[in-house]
């Protein structure tokens, strides 16, 4: 699995995850302050996009077959070219605001998809018994400690106007 916004609250997620099912991740951050964290939770490679000319130096040799998109523009474009023969990109943000590019080529020579998702609408589409299974495995991480999310700092109720005002810093470090 490869992602950028690695160091986001769902970024740290997705390390923490893949490391309970055996996945390997590479993590593509804006800079590498918060890499030992990252790699403290599990990832097995932290870089920043411009280390990622060339993905196999990273892997082995081997491309990955799942990327994971919340930034768009150029990020996204780059995640795409990295991408196996088959693989797929799942873009769930849109942080730069810029379109995301089509490589054309990686469309058609390596049959590479592109799916966007949105979870209120995977919700929408899925059986409650589906969706309750899936919070379900996420609770179990959560309560075995094997899933942290990342938080940031908590108020009283009666400082909602400055815990809103936290909330819009985009430097913030958790939820």
């Amino acid at each position: 699995v490869i992602q950028n916004a690695a160091n986001s609250c769902v970024g740290q997620c997705v390390i923490q995850i893949a490391r309970v099912y055996g996945y390997k991740t590479i993590n593509v951050v804006r800079d590498l302050a918060q890499a030992e964290h990252l790699k403290r939770l599990g990832a097995d490679c932290v870089i920043t996009l411009e280390q990622l000319s060339d993905v196999r130096e990273w892997t082995n040799g081997e491309y990955p077959k799942l990327a994971l998109n919340s930034v768009g523009g150029t990020s996204a474009l780059r995640l795409i070219k990295s991408l196996a023969e088959n693989g797929t990109m799942v873009t769930f943000g849109a942080m730069t605001g810029e379109p995301i590019r089509f490589p054309t080529r990686e469309l058609i020579f390596k049959n590479i998809q592109l799916r966007g998702f949105w979870m209120d609408a995977w919700s929408r589409l899925r059986p409650a018994l589906e969706v309750k299974s899936c919070l379900q495995q996420i609770f179990n991480l959560m309560q075995t400690k094997k899933l942290v999310v990342p938080l940031g700092e908590t108020y009283p109720l009666e400082e909602w106007k400055k815990a809103l005002e936290a909330s819009q810093k985009s430097s913030r470090n958790g939820k």
